[in-house]
């Protein structure tokens, strides 16, 4: 028996696929910030979506700072607490993920110095201006600082490089102390106590950490809090110090 089977009028549509293009960073406003100030640095563009994340920082140093999307060409980083003055020159990409990255734009921080000084009469008319100072009983009720997580959680033994802390509240000024050898680099028997490291605070939810030498494999566990300036210290977090593999 022959049977016949005839399609009409069927079109066949391929599957809807998610958009692979590049976004395409074209612009910062501003390009340039002062040092310590805070500012909502707007990101120009075309091609943002909801999975874009905004990186800041330097080469081979870049981290993801809380980032809004206002609409498919416009990107709003909200730094509270500025950046701090080293290194003048930054960079931002947007990354999109599945190696959808844009080229660096600068980002230039002015130095305190570098910015004009005011006038004795502006002086006088800001200081007229400006909040009364805090009293001791409004200092009392700062928020303590909070880390969420470490990146990377764990460091292979003697390995230097650089340690990012998630969390929230970080004040300007707020710095990264570590369990660690302070006779490190001395013939002195070693000595564990929480060492303060150099910090960059590039939001009140993101701070990196120059380690600028490799921990030992003991102990394992290594405590690891935040100080803000008024002396608010996060709860204990712990980095792990694993074995470097042969």
């Amino acid at each position: 028996m022959l049977v016949e089977l005839t399609l009409a009028w069927v079109t066949l549509l391929p599957a809807p696929q998610g958009s692979d293009e590049a976004p395409v960073l074209r612009s910062l406003e501003p390009e340039s910030i002062p040092a310590y100030s805070p500012v909502t640095l707007k990101l120009h563009g075309e091609g943002f979506t909801r999975d874009c994340r905004v990186k800041l920082g330097v080469p081979g140093r870049m981290v993801p700072v809380p980032a809004q999307l206002v609409a498919p060409d416009t990107l709003t980083v909200d730094l509270r607490l500025g950046l701090g003055p080293q290194p003048v020159q930054r960079q931002v990409v947007v990354d999109c993920g599945g190696g959808r990255v844009t080229p660096p734009l600068p980002l230039t921080v002015e130095s305190p110095a570098a910015r004009p000084r005011m006038g004795n009469q502006a002086a006088s008319a800001s200081a007229e201006s400006a909040p009364p100072a805090p009293t001791e009983a409004v200092a009392a009720q700062s928020t303590a600082p909070t880390v969420e997580r470490l990146e990377p959680p764990e460091l292979p033994a003697g390995q230097a490089g650089i340690l990012t802390v998630f969390g929230k509240d970080f004040a300007a000024g707020a710095v990264v102390k570590l369990l660690a050898n302070v006779n490190a680099g001395t013939s002195r028997a070693p000595q564990y106590e929480m060492k303060q490291f150099d910090t960059e605070v590039l939001s009140d939810t993101v701070l990196t950490v120059q380690l600028d030498r490799g921990f030992s494999p003991s102990p394992r566990l290594r405590t690891v809090v935040v100080v803000n300036p008024d002396g608010g210290e996060s709860t204990p977090f712990i980095l792990t110090v694993t074995r470097r593999q042969p």
